[in-house]
């Protein structure tokens, strides 16, 4: 996958092909269809379950240039 400067990832979702160099990080969907996340959590800590582990934040863009320029 292609990482960011700050050693986050991006993943991109929607129904056209993928951004140049971005296909790693793409998930093709179905055009007109709704998604949804899914987190399976294997050998997890307390983190987990006491609340301190935080999901990643999900944003919804329009145009994928705003993050992939």
């Amino acid at each position: 996958m292609r990482e960011n400067a700050d050693g986050s990832y991006y993943v991109l979702l929607g129904p056209d092909p993928a951004p140049e160099g971005w296909e790693a990080n793409y998930v093709q969907t179905l055009p007109g269809r709704g998604w949804f996340p899914y987190l399976r959590a294997y050998g997890t800590e307390a983190s987990f379950f006491d609340g301190a582990y935080r999901y990643p934040t999900v944003n919804k863009v329009e145009d994928f240039s705003e993050i992939t320029a």
